[in-house]
């Protein structure tokens, strides 16, 4: 009896040592605030892009891809993660050679079963594995070197410098269920908690895929049920921009009254859904976003107020654009699917079929992996 006294009195002064933080009212005043006019409409790439070079991932056995869910590209070296098909995170040179890949299945020490993000700085490779509640830490060659437990569901992570932030994502078993932010030390302790479920909202499954994105050393953060994209600076979170789709614009208000009609009112009406892919360049902010199931990117160009949104067309070279992307060096690096390329030369209607397309689509057969786009953006 004791000693079970002794265990509940260590978790309730652990619990304790939490805080609920609240943004204040006046911070959400000296954001920017972004008004996209045209949600839906179109434009063409070359209004953003000077250029685009291309990157053929190597196509060793060892290095074949199925199906993308990150990219990161960190001090030269490219990473990508595999969440799906080969459930490993894989590491190329910057000219696309395979390095190593990290994914040897099992639950034991260093064995990943369910890895769902990851990290690299300049020491460590981590990866989330949230089946195994567990980060498992490597060397930059993919050695294996330890492994951090927790005891709540994490679905997504980013980490600067000994702090992480972890977002719980729709996976809201465990603990801390009714949060959709916690602020983490580097032994994977809470230490802060935002944006609280409201009760209407409870156990509704509407989270996005990722919602931490970092880009120059600035993390940023777009929660479910608000138009606003925080950054976490000096430890603490802020409002930096608000999103203004006017007629487009999701209304919680109306989906807190009536979940059931969350699914009808994401997939069949023309609202902005789901935002994801945010990056914070020097010149643009840029994100993507979801309009009745369909992705749609927007770049807002800080200097002039303008904004470029609706559906992208490459007058550059007609390549597909990619389908996950990372900033690096404050280029757009973007990963894209072979197939999306022989599917783009083969459409008879498609407008900007141009001959670097065609040929490339011909030099594809099925062990083509991926390919990489460097987008350089115009000053």
């Amino acid at each position: 009896m004791k000693k079970i006294y002794f265990l509940v009195l260590i978790f309730f002064i652990s619990c304790s040592k939490e805080k609920e933080q609240d943004i204040p009212v006046n911070l959400y005043n000296n954001s920017t605030v972004i008004n996209i006019k045209n949600p839906d409409g179109k434009f063409k790439l070359s209004k953003i892009i000077k250029n685009i070079k291309y990157i053929q991932l190597d196509e060793s056995l060892e290095g074949a891809i199925g199906e993308v869910a990150k990219i990161k590209v960190i001090n030269d070296k490219i990473y990508i993660l595999d969440e799906y098909s080969a459930k490993s995170l894989f590491c190329f040179d910057i000219n696309g050679k395979f390095l190593f890949k990290i994914g040897r299945h099992g639950s034991g020490p260093g064995e990943l079963i369910n890895p769902k993000d990851f990290d690299v700085d300049d020491y460590r490779i981590e990866i989330l594995d949230n089946h195994k509640q567990s980060f498992l830490i490597y060397d930059l060659e993919g050695n294996f070197i330890k492994e951090m437990h927790f005891n709540f569901a994490v679905h997504s992570y980013t980490k600067l410098d000994n702090i992480y932030l972890l977002s719980p994502g729709y996976q809201v078993w465990g603990y801390g269920y009714n949060y959709h932010l916690f602020i983490a030390d580097e032994n994977i302790k809470i230490k802060e908690k935002y944006f609280k479920i409201e009760k209407e909202l409870e156990n509704l499954d509407y989270f996005g895929e990722y919602q931490l994105f970092k880009s120059r050393n600035t993390i940023l953060y777009k929660d479910t049920w608000d138009n606003y994209i925080y950054s976490f600076a000096k430890e603490k979170l802020y409002p930096k921009y608000k999103l203004d789709f006017e007629n487009y614009n999701f209304d919680f208000d109306e989906i807190k009254k009536n979940k059931n009609k969350l699914a009808p009112y994401l997939f069949r009406t023309k609202v902005v859904g789901e935002i994801f892919n945010i990056c914070d360049l020097k010149k643009y902010l840029y994100f993507s976003y979801i309009i009745e199931n369909r992705k749609y990117d927007m770049f807002f160009d800080k200097k002039s107020n303008l904004s470029y949104s609706g559906l992208v067309e490459n007058d550059i070279d007609g390549f597909p654009l990619y389908s996950s992307l990372c900033i690096y060096k404050d280029k757009i690096y973007g990963i894209i699917n072979p197939m999306a390329i022989v599917n783009a030369a083969a459409t008879k209607n498609y407008v900007y079929k141009t001959k670097k397309l065609v040929d490339y689509a011909k030099s594809i057969n099925e062990t083509s992996n991926y390919l990489i786009g460097i987008y350089t953006l115009i000053e």
